[in-house]
């Protein structure tokens, strides 16, 4: 028997019997509770549908959104606001629903770090990064048992939630119209997804992405770190980011708090021009000057992320990209 599907259809059973609608703010927001998974523990996963979706017949891309709790207007305050944004756009370049599972609480960091680049560090290095502490006095380690799930948590998108959301809502189900979006770790497992599954996932936004992978001091204020770090990112976006022209990528940073840190990783864009990606066509890696690493600066600059994501793919030059 094939067990995927087995397993799709056990799980989407279970999903479908913890639905919770809500309606308050633009359009509506469908809580599915605990939602289970074989690859990594169960949560809660919150789908957006725009106002236009019950009055008409049209199918929607779709965007996977990290850290689900934090992006809707009508449960978190001061939040992404993705809901709004979308409302505003008006559909314009292209309508899309939004996808936004919950993080993994203590398992944060260790679902969102790429699997690729934690693996390609020397032994040592990353040792030190799997045993790091979590501030203000390293209580606690940021990878609590001294492993990544990055690729069960892509798993977990792909053969889990995606089947059923493509199953359940009027989507369009091919890669141009399905994309990954997130903030700091919820940027970095973006990328990974963005590489490891090109063949379902269209593009990717990774906002203030945390390139350091860890939030431990002794590591933010160490010069070496970068230096660690960044030739095994120049490898991976080099050589492993899909072909040119059938993918958009968007990188950006602030300047102040936790994006402090983040100039150093700048030198990358290098990468992806190596890897004969056309800036402004291809990717956008941008700087935005006086602004942190929190919701609202994110929420600030999330319509452009979302009309470059959601151009039409007409702007993507390879037969490959194949929207529908």
């Amino acid at each position: 028997a094939d067990r995927s599907h087995f397993g799709s259809s056990a799980l989407r059973a279970s999903a479908m019997a913890q639905v919770e609608a809500h309606f308050k703010g633009p359009g509506q927001v469908l809580c599915y509770h605990n939602f289970p998974s074989e690859h990594v523990a169960a949560r809660d996963v919150l789908v957006w549908l725009p106002e236009s979706y019950h009055s008409s017949q049209d199918r929607y891309a779709v965007i996977y959104m990290q850290d689900g709790q934090n992006v809707f207007s009508s449960l978190c305050e001061k939040g992404w606001e993705v809901d709004k944004h979308l409302t505003a756009l008006g559909g314009i370049p292209r309508q899309a629903i939004v996808v936004a599972p919950y993080h993994g609480y203590s398992n944060r960091m260790a679902e969102y770090a790429p699997a690729s680049v934690v693996e390609g560090l020397l032994p040592a290095a990353r040792q030190k990064l799997l045993d790091s502490g979590a501030p203000p006095k390293g209580q606690g380690r940021l990878y609590p048992d001294g492993k990544v799930y990055s690729d069960g948590y892509i798993r977990f998108l792909t053969e889990e939630l995606k089947p059923l959301i493509d199953e359940t809502y009027r989507t369009k189900a091919d890669k141009s119209n399905t994309f990954l979006l997130g903030s700091s770790m919820g940027g970095m497992i973006s990328l990974h997804g963005l590489i490891s599954r090109p063949d379902v996932f269209g593009g990717a936004g990774c906002l203030s992405a945390h390139w350091p992978l860890t939030l431990a001091k002794e590591f933010l204020e160490d010069a070496e770190w970068p230096e660690t770090l960044i030739p095994v990112y120049q490898k991976l976006l080099s050589e492993q980011l899909p072909e040119p022209g059938t993918f958009l990528l968007w990188i950006d940073r602030g300047d102040l708090e936790l994006d402090q840190h983040y100039e150093p990783y700048d030198c990358l864009e290098g990468a992806l021009q190596a890897r004969g990606l056309e800036p402004g066509r291809d990717y956008v890696f941008r700087n935005y000057p006086g602004t942190s690493h929190d919701e609202s600066s994110w929420n600030a600059r999330l319509s452009e992320v979302l009309k470059f994501l959601l151009k039409p793919t007409e702007a993507c030059s390879k037969a490959s990209w194949g929207g529908k």
